[in-house]
């Protein structure tokens, strides 16, 4: 607010102030309408699609949804086809539930080539919503493929998930059952959707049955199974099938950022013994990937900066760490980097650290964002750690100087 009333020309502020105001418990509706109310009435205002796609956010948040949806059509009239603003509207349609209108987006989308997973994902379920079951599930096995062609194991996750809450998991495995048994293809949607209702014995027995006879599947299939089991056998904790699913999906995209990224955590800490020397040289890779194609994923430079801190190599994993929390604040960064400080004994940096990412993991149970649930115990002990050896510093310390210390 202060900065704000100090450069009232800075955009970026402005949206930082949104966002900030947003996120409070409860949220201030009231002042982020105020700011946005009084950037438009600043001289020589044009339409900022920024500005206009959290206006259309205020909007669904307070219950009105033709604000909502008048602000993002304004926001693309501004910003044509951009997919970002395109996946919102589409989003927000469907939770209006105007069923037709999001079929309607979408084919029109398809038609122009810019239909992302999330289009197909949200054609289908406007599609079951007016009881077409089997489009549906055809537009989900869409989504599910543009997932994987662009090497997205979230995206994957979230659609599986979606078809199990929309149609009910058992439903969808009943209709595809008969499918699955000559096509292992539906059989890998079988197991997700098994591990989507939490079933994972069954998920993973239905999965060994493909990855048996993996190198005999299609490209694509062989993919979507090895990105499959490497996510699903680390979740029942077993490590080396993992890595096994990673190294093979690795041959046949050796440039996959994010299985270069998860194998590397995978190796790591997952596997007994942890083997960080061998991590790095993926998350090596994947750094030197994202650097040559002039991006910046903060969750890069987490692995590899956690991975040259393993590996013995302290400082340089503090200054990736570093860049990783300027680009995007995540608990998992903070913790990492305070455990690098802690490792050089740098007590009142690393409590900081620790105390941020506390801070963003109660932000995140508020928001029921996922994380890694193990994460909150190993903060608070490394606070603990923390607290008790800077005590005792400043108690040496004192000591030598012959002065009291409380």
């Amino acid at each position: 607010e202060a900065a704000l009333s100090a450069q009232p020309n800075n955009r970026r502020v402005r949206l930082g102030l949104l966002d900030a105001y947003a996120v409070v418990q409860p949220p201030r509706w009231i002042d982020a309408e105020r700011v946005i109310s009084d950037a438009e009435k600043m001289p020589g205002y044009t339409p900022d699609p920024d500005l206009l796609q959290r206006r259309a956010a205020i909007a669904q948040a307070k219950g009105e949804p033709k604000k909502a949806i008048d602000a993002i059509k304004d926001a693309l009239a501004v910003k044509k086809d951009d997919p970002g603003l395109e996946k919102t509207y589409v989003e927000l349609l469907v939770k209006l539930n105007k069923n037709s209108d999001v079929i309607n987006e979408v084919d029109r989308l398809e038609q122009a080539k810019q239909a992302g997973w999330w289009a197909f994902q949200a054609r289908a379920v406007a599609k079951r919503n007016l009881g077409r079951k089997d489009d549906s599930i055809k537009d989900f096995e869409a989504a599910l493929n543009a997932a994987n062609a662009d090497h997205n194991d979230d995206a994957n996750t979230e659609i599986v998930r979606t078809m199990g809450d929309v149609m009910g998991p058992d439903e969808v495995i009943a209709r595809i059952q008969g499918k699955a048994e000559k096509d292992d293809h539906w059989k890998i949607m079988v197991a997700r959707l098994q591990q989507t209702k939490g079933d994972n014995e069954s998920a993973v027995k239905t999965l060994q049955q493909v990855l048996a006879k993996d190198e005999q599947l299609v490209p694509a299939d062989r993919e979507s199974a090895l990105r499959f089991g490497g996510t699903l056998f680390l979740i029942v904790n077993q490590p080396e099938e993992s890595r096994k699913c990673y190294e093979k999906l690795l041959k046949m995209t050796p440039d996959d950022m994010t299985a270069l990224n998860n194998i590397a955590c995978l190796l790591a800490e997952q596997v007994q013994p942890p083997r960080p020397a061998e991590g790095l040289k993926y998350s090596q890779h994947a750094y030197d990937l994202m650097d040559k194609g002039g991006r910046k994923d903060a969750y890069v430079y987490d692995t590899h900066g956690w991975l040259l801190t393993l590996a013995g190599r302290v400082d340089d994993g503090i200054d990736t760490l570093r860049r990783a929390n300027e680009i995007k604040s995540i608990p998992d960064a903070h913790y990492h980097l305070a455990m690098a400080y802690i490792s050089k004994e740098f007590w009142d940096q690393a409590l900081v650290e620790l105390g941020t990412a506390l801070d963003l993991i109660h932000e995140y149970e508020r928001s029921k964002t996922q994380f890694d649930p193990t994460l909150k115990t190993k903060v608070e002990n490394a606070q603990a750690k923390a607290t008790m050896m800077q005590k005792t510093k400043k108690s040496t310390a004192a000591a030598a100087a012959g002065t009291n210390v409380p």
